[in-house]
């Protein structure tokens, strides 16, 4: 990207002063304009753009600290240098506390200057920098609240598209914290259903029995179907209802979903009468669903029923380009909701956050982010703001490739981890995943002190 040429405002009422700092500031290659009053600074920065303004404290008429306030009333972007005199600290300390930049005492030397305006304008550029991050996020990488901007997530945006303009049944897979009820509201929402409800029931909180009652309800004693209190299904009726966790149904639970999808009917347990519902379903699993069908946890038929649109979303790990959008958005989030002014991360906690592996996936990232907003007084987020374990990842070296590779049994402790953390921390569904019996999973758990 081609280099802006930074734009500097001096204001002074000496001559020598305003010609002096042109003249250096020139030979650095800023443009530069000078002023040698308030009332023409505020007519150039109403005719032309600047980056940062240098304003000297003392002057007749308007001062130093009146361009201050004028400039970031009317300009908040631009930063203010002051120069004050020793006899005026005090001054230049309650300019600070206005919003100025910096200050410089007189006399300052060349070198002093030009470093906090340097200071200054890199500062600038990094405000521009995450406004330009921010547009590029609302215009490009951004499906409702689904963010990102990796071939897999743009992948999965044209899927919810596709699936949002049907009526067809999708099958969301991912692991725990990819935002899979995410995906089904937007799905939701982006449909004809739109103005209908939208239900989800979680299938692994249930037993048998229970998730049958909850989906299909139960006839009261001696009365008709039509009487019993309404399960989720009817109330979904006309919208779509998000079963999360499908894999984990039992067998008869499967056979009812399969005969409810295709009859489109269904009967109160108990009851008598059959009742015709409209309902779009959108199911989720943290599994593998043909992984699920191969070892025989799942219905093949009611799995190709469901699966008319297949999406997957990737783990965090997978589509480490979209973490930096995905952290500003929660940190924006966060600030936006505290009611306090915009933060931003430091080049250092970016590289910390893309280095994580995040067995918690998007969810994990959105509590990080939230946790060094609070820790975060001043308005960058820096390393030491973020949890220990991402502080203890060895960055790369892009001298030695080599350097930093971990261990296999490094390996083997975060991807057991990675595993627990998707199943949420279910060992015995860890235990099959990993190929391994309990007892193995137990021991390797203590033995890695997970």
């Amino acid at each position: 990207m081609e280099e802006v040429q930074r734009a500097i405002l001096v204001v002074d009422d000496e001559e020598i002063a305003r010609e002096t700092l042109d003249l250096v500031l020139r030979e650095r290659d800023y443009r530069v304009a000078t002023a040698p009053d308030g009332q023409r600074a505020i007519r150039l920065l109403q005719e032309q753009v600047f980056d940062v303004v240098v304003a000297d404290l003392k002057m007749e008429g308007m001062n130093g600290l009146d361009v201050l306030e004028a400039v970031k009333e009317s300009w908040p972007d631009v930063e203010v240098i002051v120069i004050t005199g020793y006899a005026s600290l005090d001054t230049a300390k309650e300019a600070i506390k206005k919003g100025a930049y910096d200050y410089i005492v007189k006399p300052f030397k060349m070198d002093e200057v030009t470093q906090t305006i340097r200071g200054a304008v890199e500062k600038r550029g990094r405000l521009e920098e995450d406004e330009r991050l921010r547009r590029e996020l609302e215009e490009r990488y951004r499906y409702s609240e689904i963010i990102g901007k990796s071939p897999m997530m743009l992948k999965v945006f044209d899927l919810i598209t596709k699936a949002a303009d049907t009526d067809s049944s999708v099958l969301i897979s991912g692991e725990t914290g990819t935002g899979k009820e995410l995906v089904a509201r937007v799905i939701h929402n982006r449909s004809l259903r739109s103005g209908r409800p939208f239900v989800t029931v979680n299938c692994g909180a249930f037993s048998e029995e229970e998730l049958t009652r909850e989906l299909f309800a139960q006839a009261r004693e001696g009365t008709a179907a039509g009487t019993a209190v309404k399960g989720l299904l009817e109330e979904a009726d006309g919208g779509t209802i998000y079963l999360d966790e499908i894999t984990e149904t039992t067998p008869g639970v499967q056979v009812k979903l399969l005969r409810f999808l295709q009859e489109k009917e269904i009967t109160h347990i108990g009851g008598m009468q059959p009742k015709t519902l409209d309902v779009r379903v959108i199911a989720g699993t943290n599994r593998s669903p043909r992984r699920a069908v191969q070892k025989g946890w799942f219905r093949q038929d009611l799995y190709y029923r469901l699966s008319v649109v297949e999406i997957h979303m990737p783990a965090l790990s997978e589509r480490k380009e979209d973490i930096p959008l995905l952290a500003q958005h929660f940190l924006d989030r966060y600030c936006r909701k505290q009611g306090i002014e915009k933060k931003r991360f430091s080049s250092e906690a970016l590289k910390r956050l893309k280095t994580y592996e995040y067995p918690g996936n998007v969810r994990e990232l959105a509590n990080i982010v939230q946790r060094a907003a609070v820790l975060a007084t001043g308005e960058e987020v820096e390393g030491r703001h973020l949890p220990q374990e991402l502080m203890s990842v060895r960055m790369k070296s892009p001298r030695n490739e080599t350097a930093g590779l971990p261990s296999l049994q490094d390996q083997e402790s975060k991807h057991i981890q990675r595993v627990l953390a998707s199943t949420g921390y279910n060992r015995t569904r860890a235990a099959e995943i990993l190929g391994l019996d309990r007892s193995t999973l137990w021991r390797k758990m203590k033995k890695y002190g997970l």
